[in-house]
C-alpha cells in the first residue's frame, strides 16, 4: 500500500504512526502541484487530504481529482474549524471515503485501520471499472445488483440472492449475465467475497476467523475454501497479495470463459 499525504505540520505525526504500524509506502508531499504529480505516477494510492494544508481551501482542487480518478480513495483529514467544515460541504457530493477530524477521532489504531479499509475500498471499485464493458450488457436492475454484490457482500448469503435483488427470474438470470460475459452467480459472489477477505487480510491485526466475520461467513473453512479456489492459496498466505495480483485472479473467476476453464 502507498499513501499520498497533503497535510499541514500539526497533522503528521499521528498519520506517520498509523503508516508506520502497518507498513505502508508514504508520499509526503509539500504542495498541491506534488499531489497531482504524485498520483499520476502512483494511481493505486490512498490519497490523505488537508483541504487547508497551504492556508488556501483546495476543496475544489479535491473535488477536481475525485472527479478524474474515481477509484482513488480520498480521506480527508483536517483540523475542526468553520473553513473546514465549508470545505466538507463542498466535497460531500464527490465521493470523499472518509473524513476524519484532527484531536477528535484520530486515534493511532483507528487510523490504521483506516488506511487498510480505504485500500480495501479501493480494489472494490477497481473490480467494478473493469467490469464496466460487461455491465453495461445487464438490464439497469441487473447491473445494480451486480454493483451491490460487490460493494456489499456480506449482505448477500450465495449467488442466488442476485435473483431477489435484480427482480430476475433465474433463467434470465443466468442468460443475461453469460451474454454479457459475465460468470454464472455462484463465481461472482464467491469473488465478491474473497475480494473483501484480501482486504480485510492486509490489516495484521485481525486474525483469519476476524476475517471471515469481517467478509460475512459464517465459517472461516469455507473462506479458506473460497481463497484456494479463486487464488490456489489459504488466507495466510494471501496478507502480502498485491492489487494488481488481486485483481488479475479476480477477474479471471467473474469473465464467463476464464471461469468455465478454471471449472472443467
Amino acid at each position: 500500500m502507498l499513501v499520498v499525504s497533503y497535510l499541514s505540520v500539526p497533522l503528521l505525526p499521528r498519520l506517520t504512526d498509523a503508516i508506520r504500524d502497518i507498513g505502508a509506502g508514504h508520499i509526503q508531499t509539500s504542495s498541491w502541484e506534488e499531489v497531482d504529480t504524485a498520483l499520476r505516477h502512483s494511481p493505486r494510492s490512498v490519497l490523505v487530504l488537508d483541504p487547508l494544508a497551504d492556508g488556501t481551501n483546495r476543496a475544489e482542487d479535491i473535488a477536481a481529482l475525485l472527479q478524474e480518478f474515481p477509484t482513488a480513495p480520498v480521506i480527508v483529514y483536517t483540523d475542526f474549524t468553520p473553513a473546514a467544515l465549508q470545505a466538507m460541504k463542498i466535497l460531500a457530493p464527490y465521493g470523499v471515503y472518509e473524513t476524519i477530524l484532527f484531536q477528535i477521532e484520530d486515534s493511532r489504531p483507528r487510523f490504521s485501520r483506516l488506511l487498510f479499509r480505504a485500500a480495501a475500498h479501493s480494489l472494490v471499485v477497481r473490480i467494478l471499472d473493469e467490469l464496466r464493458p460487461e455491465c453495461r450488457r445487464l438490464s439497469p436492475s441487473l447491473a445494480d445488483a451486480v454493483d451491490d454484490l460487490f460493494r456489499r457482500p456480506h449482505a448477500y448469503t450465495s449467488g442466488r440472492d442476485l435473483i431477489l435483488t435484480s427482480r430476475t427470474p433465474s433463467t434470465s438470470l443466468q442468460r443475461s449475465l453469460a451474454a454479457a460475459g459475465l460468470a454464472p452467480p455462484k463465481h461472482l459472489f464467491t469473488a465478491a467475497r474473497v475480494l473483501h477477505a484480501v482486504g480485510y487480510l492486509r490489516d495484521p491485526q485481525y486474525t483469519v476467523e476476524q476475517v471471515a466475520e469481517q467478509a460475512g461467513y459464517q465459517n472461516p473453512r469455507v473462506m479458506t475454501q473460497h481463497t484456494l479456489a479463486v487464488f490456489g492459496a489459504r488466507p495466510s498466505q494471501l496478507r502480502t497479495l498485491s492489487e494488481d495480483e488481486t485483481l488479475a485472479a479476480i477477474l479471471v473467476w467473474t469473465r464467463l470463459k476464464q471461469a468455465d476453464q478454471i471449472s472443467t
